[in-house]
């Protein structure tokens, strides 16, 4: 009896023991629960926390869309933090279905994620609205773009041709100013090279003028010396024509030479010289010189009283000047060129080399080139009287 007492007392400890653990277990595994609990609550009371702030911010990114709906504008806000955020929350909630105590303490949590949920539904919808406002805000943005390229495109064109046809008569005005220039500068040139040409002129004129004025006064001279050639350079004061001697009106200071001879003449009606012949001086006196008379040309018309005498070679006042032109030799002319400049300086003539106005007379010679002989080209140009040489040599006696 014993034996099964403490065998069953034994039981009864054991179940005891047991039923202690298993309480013990049991207790501690319900602490567990609840400690488990409490931190799931608190956890998620922080995320309800956290769930408040994001509402809040939710809040604010809604008005934002609502803002950015009314404005069409691009970048609107994102509504994905907002839904990866609840998600895992309302699975939570979910798991917590089955526990009374969790769904008490949720509760409020609940609402709050039912109130996130509508508004994110209510943000959701109005940046669904803005978007669409968006995208007819682009589309007749693009609109307004293409009217206002294609405005654009014809204003540039018309800009363009305007621009064309601005250029164009720019450079057309460009043009006429520069004819107008050229002309104007031509026309400049033209009269600075009239006035020139009229400067020239009138100095050449003036040159001219001075050198016929030279000339003329030259010629007005020679007129004069033949004039005074011509009307006399003596005269007969007496004449024999048988005996054949005369007296002329020149004494000793005439600068007479023996030897010298004179042409008689006389002047006739018009005054027209008619020769009579020559006279050579022989004797020469104090106011007269004795003649011989060498030739008389007519029989009939003889040597008197009053005619008048002349020798180019002679005169009272001043020597004559004279210039032998081209080659002279005594086959042709009797005495070569040094020879005949002898002759002809005895008569009191002064010989020169080059024809200038002051040269009265000229003798030419041959092989004359006419066309290049500046000495004879000159005296043409001056009008010097050619005393031939048939005269030459009977002024000279020969």
């Amino acid at each position: 009896m014993r034996a099964s007492r403490a065998g069953v007392a034994d039981v009864i400890v054991i179940i005891f023991v047991g039923v202690s653990l298993a309480a013990c277990c049991a207790g501690w595994y319900l602490y567990q629960v609840a400690e488990r609990n409490r931190h799931y609550v608190n956890r998620l009371g922080k995320r309800a926390a956290e769930l408040e702030a994001d509402l809040g911010e939710l809040a604010v990114q809604a008005k934002q869309i609502s803002l950015h709906a009314g404005e069409k504008s691009e970048g609107l806000p994102s509504t994905k933090p907002i839904e990866d955020m609840l998600t895992p929350i309302k699975a939570e909630l979910k798991l917590a279905g089955s526990d009374q105590t969790l769904q008490d303490a949720l509760g409020p949590l609940e609402g709050k994620v039912y109130a996130a949920e509508i508004r994110l539904g209510l943000m959701t919808y109005n940046r669904d609205m803005a978007k669409d406002a968006r995208d007819e805000t682009k589309a007749r943005l693009a609109g307004i773009e293409s009217g206002l390229s294609k405005e654009m495109d014809r204003l540039k064109g018309r800009f363009d041709e305007f621009s064309k046809q601005l250029s164009d008569e720019g450079n057309a005005f460009a043009e006429h100013i520069d004819t107008m220039t050229q002309d104007e500068t031509k026309k400049r040139e033209e009269a600075v090279a009239i006035s020139r040409k009229y400067a020239d002129e009138q100095m050449r004129t003036k040159n001219e003028t001075a050198r016929l004025e030279q000339e003329l006064q030259h010629l007005q001279q020679r007129e004069a010396l033949v004039r005074d050639v011509t009307r006399t350079a003596g005269k007969i004061v007496f004449a024999d024509r048988y005996a054949k001697y005369a007296y002329i009106d020149l004494g000793s200071d005439a600068s007479l030479r023996e030897g010298m001879k004179f042409v008689v003449y006389r002047l006739g009606k018009g005054g027209v010289r008619q020769d009579k012949g020559e006279v050579e001086v022989k004797h020469i006196y104090d106011d007269q010189t004795q003649v011989s008379i060498t030739r008389q040309n007519a029989e009939y018309d003889p040597i008197i009283e009053g005619d008048l005498i002349e020798n180019p070679f002679y005169a009272k006042d001043k020597p004559r000047v004279v210039v032998l032109i081209g080659n002279f030799n005594q086959r042709d002319f009797r005495y070569a060129a040094d020879e005949l400049k002898a002759r002809i300086a005895r008569t009191g003539a002064i010989i020169e080399d080059k024809v200038t106005i002051h040269t009265d007379y000229v003798i030419v010679g041959t092989e004359i080139d006419q066309e290049n002989d500046a000495n004879y080209k000159q005296a043409a140009i001056l009008s010097v009287p050619n005393v031939p040489m048939e005269r030459l040599l009977g002024y000279l006696g020969d």
